[in-house]
């Protein structure tokens, strides 16, 4: 004779099943907002001269506020912007015919890719955490220059990133040399001056 298991243990099992659905549902939900708000906020409008690609103020206290949930979505910007300037880029930069202010709203890679390195700039500490995939990017010729970027705005809290960039100023690539040479000098200047870069 078989017994019979209570009714409310089916509707049990059910609910905890679907409180599971929801939570990750939520977590999925929440981590997409986030990458869409910091691609929003890397294509605000620059705020510095320019030649100095500088993030508005009220974006820099955004990501400021993501603290470290920001690195994954960044270092994914970085990988998408930093690789010089697309053929729309230049089709948008160079094309007689397009009005001013649709050229003026448009933000090319690079702009992007500056904002990315502002954006680790704003993190302060918190950026520690990815100095080992910037530096991972540094070697990657195609987007060196922007992860070198990166190390520049981050300055002397990047200074555990030092051995490697010493490794790196030795590259026979030059776009991966000069990415490496140009943080130096901002991570650590005394280093940069022993290794004989001025």
């Amino acid at each position: 004779m078989t017994r019979k298991r209570p009714a409310f243990a089916g509707v049990i099992a059910f609910l905890l099943v679907a409180a599971v659905c929801v939570a990750i549902t939520r977590r999925a939900v929440r981590s997409t907002n986030s990458e869409a708000r910091i691609w929003r906020l890397l294509h605000s409008p620059s705020s510095g001269p320019y030649g100095n690609y500088w993030l508005p103020r009220a974006a820099r206290g955004e990501i400021r506020e993501m603290g470290t949930n920001a690195i994954p979505c960044l270092l994914h910007a970085l990988d998408v912007t930093g690789g010089g300037p697309s053929r729309l880029d230049k089709f948008m930069m160079c094309h007689p015919r397009l009005p001013a202010w649709l050229k003026s709203r448009y933000l090319p890679r690079w702009e992007v890719a500056e904002h990315v390195a502002d954006a680790f700039g704003c993190l302060g500490p918190d950026a520690a955490p990815a100095i080992p995939a910037l530096l991972t990017r540094l070697s990657n010729p195609r987007i060196a220059e922007a992860a070198g970027s990166c190390f520049m705005a981050m300055g002397p809290r990047a200074k555990s990133a030092v051995p490697d960039l010493l490794i790196a100023i030795q590259n026979t690539n030059s776009p991966v040399r000069n990415a490496a040479c140009s943080a130096l000098i901002c991570v650590d200047p005394e280093a940069a001056s022993r290794a004989g870069i001025q």
